[in-house]
């Protein structure tokens, strides 16, 4: 994104510059860095109104909508969060991080049977991601479908466990670094928490 302070500076005199030329393209993509910059920086009614004003210019900028999504879940708008992240999806089928935002939106919505289709897509377009797994058990627990939670489940287990364990060419001796420490203990505590999830779950 630049260098913060300087870079949004220099994007939001070059759209002036450039609004003298009528040069669409560029205008748009420096309302775009300009808008990432402000929202990284949690300036959000300024993030909006560059996004607005993208929107205006043309109608297809995947970029736009998706910030504009995360905008709304950042205001607690889900429902328009849905809509905007579903017009990427409309502009690209397949984009994966519009289908795992909008599944969390409707999860927000308590829209659980929406959000698992989502989620199957995300977990097709990346097999080896647990975490839509994680995230399909969760909405197919709350929706009810205790089979397909449990198997989810299973599967975000076995695809967790293959990429957190350590490889096998390392030194079993060697020890870890206090980082490494740490993120195996939360990855342990989490693989836990799953299969206590799927005891309950075939315990009722």
């Amino acid at each position: 994104l630049g260098n913060g302070t300087e870079a949004l500076y220099h994007y939001e005199e070059a759209v002036k510059l450039l609004a003298k030329d009528k040069n669409e393209v560029d205008i748009i993509e420096a309302q775009y860095r300009a808008a990432r910059i402000r929202f990284s920086r949690e300036e959000l009614p300024a993030a909006k109104v560059l996004l607005d004003a993208i929107l205006k210019r043309t109608r297809t900028h995947r970029g736009a909508y998706l910030l504009l999504g995360d905008f709304y879940v950042s205001s607690n708008q889900p429902t328009k969060a849905i809509e905007m992240y579903g017009r990427v999806i409309s502009l690209k089928a397949g984009n994966v991080d519009a289908h795992k935002k909008r599944a969390q939106a409707y999860m927000q919505v308590n829209l659980p049977g929406l959000a698992l289709g989502d989620f199957r897509t995300v977990a097709r377009l990346d097999p080896t991601d647990p975490e839509p797994h994680m995230m399909l058990g969760r909405a197919a627990k709350i929706a009810g479908q205790t089979g397909v939670a449990i198997r989810e489940f299973e599967t975000f287990l076995k695809l967790h466990n293959a990429k957190t364990s350590r490889p096998k060419s390392a030194d079993p001796n060697a020890k870890l670094t206090v980082e490494e420490g740490r993120q195996a203990k939360i990855q342990r505590a989490l693989s836990k928490e799953v299969e206590d999830e799927i005891f309950r779950l075939r315990n009722p």
